[in-house]
């Protein structure tokens, strides 16, 4: 070989060495531009962000930026994220411990998720910038980290996550069960609380994250099916026993049966489509106004008739004065009508809540629960048995309670705008 094909040789791998450095260095800037690990070094700004993108195009790396992203995503989520996801499970006999367990192994494994999408949000706004058109197929970046958690989470199950997955389930069946029947002295037979009882509040967490991801299916769909057929075979043994004469299993069906103690073919069946009420509220930090009722769908003219103008009679002076009024983006809300309406007393006072944010609204995140745990302990035989409970439980709520609700809506604000805008419940 001649000293000039030497040289030569020599000069393409040098290139070729710092393509890989270009390269690797651009893994890193993406990684640091979003502010996440598993990548710790000094976060870069916007302008600098920018300047490799240009760098990429340049150079052409684009192929070698996405699979080194995907590669070391994927890498990150089977060794640390899935381990220490399923180290919350412990192979407790406990019921009550397995709850938790599965809980806490949930909300680890959507942190890391919510973690990981800033990485993925960074990488489509790279492909989009560069017009490049991935291998991989899927609407948005974060189906592809939903697919590389699902895969990854899936393929290291642990041996005793079936007895956790159907300890939760059943702690949950045993808790809409008792739901309605338990009194205010009760202990939850769960968590052992009466009044600060979460249980209910962590088995919407877990689901609405196995929904978020993908895994409710996968994961434990056969084994919630089994504990539900578990139930109602359990049922149907307890409450038929030594009873051949009368079917019970019209409850599990919605309906009740009143039988006669003396006379087991006697019973009463009440409608499939039991009667419903709605019930519009207003609140303050002061004072919740309302209850105004209503039993028809609301169209824009039954909502400035029935709703909001018994609620105007209703609002003293300086409400009116100095209040501001807050709704959210329903069409009988935002119709041309009803905004003209408002303003006659509001003028420009007049917010609509963020589209698709109950956890932003004091009514749904705070008074709404509020009232359902305390008016459905006991279960009411009529309509009015219920208008008037609904009318008590409001004229009960102390102004000191609605003070701490809306104390908690400057906190939610502050951790909505601090997270981008995304769920930040996990963050309470």
């Amino acid at each position: 070989m001649s000293g000039r094909q030497l040289k030569r040789k020599t000069t393409i791998k040098q290139s070729g060495d710092e393509s890989d450095k270009i390269a690797n260095s651009s893994y890193v800037t993406i990684i640091n531009n979003s502010e996440s690990k598993p990548v710790s070094t000094d976060v870069l700004g916007r302008n600098e962000f920018y300047q490799v993108i240009e760098i990429i195009k340049k150079l052409n790396l684009m192929d070698t930026i996405h699979d080194l992203i995907i590669k070391n995503v994927e890498k990150y989520v089977c060794n640390t994220v899935v381990v220490e996801c399923w180290m919350c499970i412990t192979g407790s006999n406990s019921e009550a411990e397995n709850f938790q367990n599965f809980h806490k192994a949930m909300v680890t494994l959507y942190n890391y998720y919510l973690l990981l999408c800033n990485i993925f949000n960074n990488l489509e706004l790279l492909c989009v910038t560069l017009k490049y058109r991935s291998s991989i197929y899927y609407k948005n970046s974060t189906d592809v980290l939903k697919v590389i958690f699902r895969s990854a989470l899936l393929s290291q199950l642990p041996l005793d996550y079936k007895k956790s997955v159907r300890h939760f389930y059943e702690v949950g069946l045993k808790y809409e069960e008792n739901r309605g029947t338990e009194s205010s002295d009760e202990l939850c037979s769960n968590c052992g609380s009466n009044s600060n009882c979460i249980c209910a509040q962590y088995f919407y967490e877990a689901n609405s994250i196995l929904l978020e991801l993908g895994l409710l299916e996968p994961l434990a769909s056969q084994i919630l099916t089994t504990t539900i057929y578990d139930y109602i075979e359990n049922h149907v043994e307890t409450t038929c026993k030594d009873r051949f004469d009368v079917s019970f299993l019209t409850p599990l069906q919605k309906r009740e049966c009143d039988a006669d103690a003396d006379n087991p073919h006697e019973f009463t069946e009440t409608s499939l489509h039991p009667q419903k009420i709605g019930v519009w509220l207003a609140v303050s930090r002061r004072r919740i106004i309302g209850s105004i009722f209503f039993n028809q769908t609301v169209t824009a003219e039954r909502y400035r008739n029935e709703l909001l103008q018994p609620f105007i009679n209703e609002l003293h002076d300086d409400e009116l004065t100095v209040g501001y009024f807050q709704h959210d983006n329903a069409p009988a809300h935002k119709s041309r009508e009803t905004m003209a309406f408002l303003q006659q007393f509001f003028d420009t006072r007049i917010f609509n809540f963020p589209t698709r944010s109950p956890d932003l609204t004091t009514l749904d995140y705070f008074i709404f629960p509020y009232l359902k745990n305390t008016i459905f302990k006991i279960r009411h035989q009529t309509v009015e048995e219920l208008r008037n409970a609904i009318v008590n439980s409001c004229a009960d709520i102390a102004e000191e309670i609605l003070i701490n609700g809306f104390e908690s809506m400057k906190r939610r604000v502050q951790l909505c705008l601090q997270n981008n805008g995304q769920h930040f419940q996990h963050l309470l």
